[in-house]
């Protein structure tokens, strides 16, 4: 809740004119030779969903160690003849079907994996509310002594739209964020087994991330990324990572489309001084959730209270994973909550619900029979 609305006043009567952001080819495809550093930021939750969010991101602090943050550079592989993007220390392989962009490979230091079946990564042009979604699956290497099989769904989905509030106090318009949802399997196999004949050891990932796409500049400017990771369904760990890509630390060839964006955009400043925006994205991952999980039959019953506000995602998904369920809720402070799972279309088997809290990340696992 904003405690002082005349400064969202302010923002309106400075930019009377808020047009949707929209992801297009022309504007948002990556290119050859860009080349950006992502600052890496303190872990922060990703805020609401639906439309005039405002994520104040102005008390949001980058890590201390300049180490930690990531050089990316988009290139053409000169032995795939395809773009690529190397992130890190991991590099992706593209293929640009006209209005669809899919990862066909990935690869770091111990694996490289081929996609059979691509990720469907984005469509274009992409508004709120798209939503694309499709299974996908790959093979390849691990440590080139192992075979490795990967399987899953990724959805893909705009779930909101506002302005954002900037750590030097600016405010940008027509934003739009981007959520990408991975449930997948792993198994590894001994180059004998060509069959992969052995699935009593499979590995599951759970990936949710979230990118804020800002009229006029063609690469996300905000990202936070949360990965689960399971051993044969028993999860091991989760990791959090969030970074930001400054306009100044954007090395692009030329852009006149972007740029016509920005010399007609207004932007408002708050001139140094502290944001008055109330609804501030905080970094915290605290313990908020006391919860209990019962089954029967045909329902699974997450029955939950929470010490604090908060947005909850509630994912199910099998041990190769396929996708159940994708629901998220915004949730206020309370007692006896029920949140009720109809299981009558799955066939028995077990399953992982995972729930995320403000971004921390709990799993129960549950059987079908």
């Amino acid at each position: 809740m904003i405690r002082k609305p005349i400064i969202v006043l302010i923002v309106v009567l400075l930019c009377p004119c808020v047009f949707s952001q929209t992801v297009n080819r022309s504007t948002n495809i990556p290119r050859n030779g860009d080349i950006m550093i992502r600052q890496m930021l303190e872990v922060f939750s990703p805020g609401n969903n639906g439309k005039d969010v405002i994520w104040d991101f102005s008390s949001l602090s980058q890590e201390s160690d300049s180490d930690e943050n990531i050089y990316v550079e988009y290139f053409i592989d000169p032995e795939a003849s395809r773009l690529s993007v190397a992130d890190g220390n991991v590099v992706f392989r593209y293929s640009d079907l006209e209005d669809t962009l899919q990862v066909v490979g990935r690869e770091t230091t111990l694996e490289r994996i081929c996609y059979d079946v691509p990720q469907t990564v984005m469509t274009y042009p992409f508004t709120y509310g798209s939503v694309i979604s499709g299974p996908y699956k790959g093979h390849g290497t691990y440590c080139s002594r192992l075979n490795i099989r990967v399987a899953g769904t990724i959805l893909v989905e705009s779930d909101a739209e506002g302005i954002i509030i900037t750590g030097e106090c600016d405010t940008l318009y027509d934003v739009m964020r981007v959520r990408t949802l991975r449930t997948g399997s792993i198994s590894m196999h001994s180059v004998a087994d060509a069959d992969f004949s052995d699935t009593s050891h499979i590995k599951q990932e759970i990936e949710e991330r979230f990118e804020w796409y800002v009229s006029g500049y063609r690469y996300p400017l905000y990202e936070t990324t949360t990965v689960a990771y399971y051993d044969n369904m028993t999860m091991l760990y989760d990791t959090h990572s969030a970074s930001r890509i400054s306009p100044d630390c954007m090395h692009l060839s030329a852009d006149p489309e972007n740029d016509s964006i920005l010399a007609h955009t207004s932007r408002f400043s708050c001139d140094g001084q502290q944001s008055s925006f109330s609804d501030s994205i905080t970094p915290e991952n605290l313990d908020i959730i006391r919860y209990n999980v019962l089954t029967d039959s045909n329902t699974l019953t997450l029955e939950y209270d929470l010490d604090k506000d908060a947005t909850l995602t509630f994912i199910i998904c099998n041990k190769m994973g396929m996708l159940y369920v994708n629901l998220r809720e915004i949730v206020k402070a309370g007692l006896g909550y029920k949140a009720e799972f109809d299981l009558s279309g799955f066939i028995p088997n077990d399953y992982i619900l995972y729930i995320s809290v403000n971004g921390t990340v709990y799993s129960e696992v549950f059987k079908v029979k």
